[in-house]
């Protein structure tokens, strides 16, 4: 069956149907995956696989699949294929393409198989195997195929705040200079632990924690958030090293973790915004680097938007990288959805350039100016937010492997439209 053929009978189909109930502002559990099985021809050399979801997603959402054997092997009767696929808001239906090698007979199968979700929560599997085969009792599976793009990087805005890290840039703890203007803060808002996520690094300054270096340069001259390991412990300015509250009494800090906001010197980013980062993240596990922006008013977690943050639990990769949003629901509890980004297919030893723009209908997230995430703007409060640049150690990630710090993160600029 033909390509123009599926959509007619896809659409003969959907139109008896009654429509969906409106869905709500996220698909959190609701999504249900279904591949369909395919019945090749002979003379057919690519498969058409559907694959359709119960409702159209409103958030993007991505799987991944793979061509497996049947009575039939990859390379000999179907080439070898695997990939992501993701659903982007108000996609329901899509198809997966497998290029064929040779004719099929009645009993030659092989099959897809759609798993391994990369979202959190999971986009449910209905049914994520598709029978490929040349029995002419198999009935087709329906998809209806949609063309959609994400919104492009926006443009006709105008610079905001530029940051390129270079001579002038300073950071200090009040988010202050000297002479009273606003400029970049190296703590946290409320202080230099974060006891909630149980992180093992202190978030030092070279002022208040002698002998640390949360801000260095590398040799190219690149500003880079560090992070590093004192086995005797991280000192105040008194030499008295710093006592970890959520752990046992007698547990001292023995990392540092660095953070630089805009807490102080840009704290308005609202819907129109379009936010760019371009930094090279640290590869070593057990830290936790991240981009982001979180309400001015600190009322977590009404909303947060994480441009990209590092998972390095296991590994140190870009499976390991992820999207995520966290918001309040109207229950009144936190919500929030993750999007790991292993096919992305960048190289994440490079910089890389990290992007957000807050629409009105979509926030859409960007890697090197290209779309890949969407999430409805509506589940957000409208309230600025101001944006953070971090590299943490421990908590969600785990303890550092002996031997693997100091670690980087350079950064090459910051740059805010509106």
């Amino acid at each position: 069956m033909t390509r123009e053929e599926l959509i007619d009978l896809a659409q003969s189909m959907i139109v008896q149907l009654s429509p969906p109930p409106v869905p709500p502002a996220m698909n959190n559990g609701a999504l249900r995956l279904t591949a369909g099985d395919v019945r090749v021809a002979p003379g057919d050399r690519l498969a058409r696989v559907p694959i359709g979801l119960n409702e159209p997603a409103k958030q993007t959402m991505t799987v991944r699949y793979t061509a497996q054997n049947g009575t039939v092997n990859a390379g000999s009767y179907f080439a070898p294929t695997t990939g992501y696929l993701s659903f982007h808001p108000g996609e329901q239906f899509k198809i997966v393409e497998i290029p064929l090698l040779k004719d099929f007979a009645a009993t030659h199968n092989f099959k897809l198989m759609v798993s391994h979700p990369q979202n959190q929560p999971p986009l449910a599997i209905n049914d994520g195997s598709a029978l490929i085969s040349g029995d002419p009792n198999i009935v087709p599976g329906v998809v209806v195929p949609r063309d959609f793009d994400l919104p492009k990087r926006p443009t006709g805005l105008t610079l905001a705040f530029h940051e390129d890290f270079g001579p002038s840039f300073e950071a200090t703890d009040t988010g202050f200079r000297a002479d009273g203007t606003p400029c970049w803060r190296n703590r946290l808002s409320h202080g230099r632990t974060q006891p909630s996520n149980k992180e093992l690094g202190y978030y030092a300054s070279a002022e208040t924690n002698p002998g640390t270096a949360p801000l260095v340069r590398d040799l190219d001259g690149r500003m880079c958030i560090q992070v590093e390991h004192f086995p005797e412990g991280v000192r105040d300015v008194n030499g008295n090293t710093i006592a970890c509250s959520w752990d046992d009494p007698e547990y001292i800090f023995r990392y540092t973790s660095s953070v630089i906001t805009t807490q102080r010197s840009f704290n308005t980013i609202l819907p129109g915004t379009y936010i760019e980062c371009r930094a090279q993240l640290p590869l070593v596990k057990g830290t936790w680097p991240g981009i982001w922006t979180i309400a001015a008013d600190l009322s977590w977690p009404s909303i947060e938007l994480d441009l990209v943050e590092g998972f390095y639990v296991n590994s140190a990769g870009l499976a390991d990288l992820g999207t995520t949003v966290h918001w309040k629901n109207a229950s009144g509890n936190h919500s929030m959805f993750s999007l790991k980004l292993a096919g992305l297919g960048i190289d994440i030893s490079k910089s890389n350039t990290w992007g957000c723009y807050w629409g009105s209908d979509l926030v859409t997230f960007y890697c090197n100016d290209i779309p890949y995430i969407a999430i409805p703007a509506a589940i957000f409060p409208v309230k600025p937010n101001y944006f953070k640049i971090d590299v943490t150690l421990g908590g969600l990630v785990g303890e550092p492997v002996a031997g693997s710090l100091p670690a980087r993160m350079p950064l090459d600029w910051v740059k805010i439209w509106q």
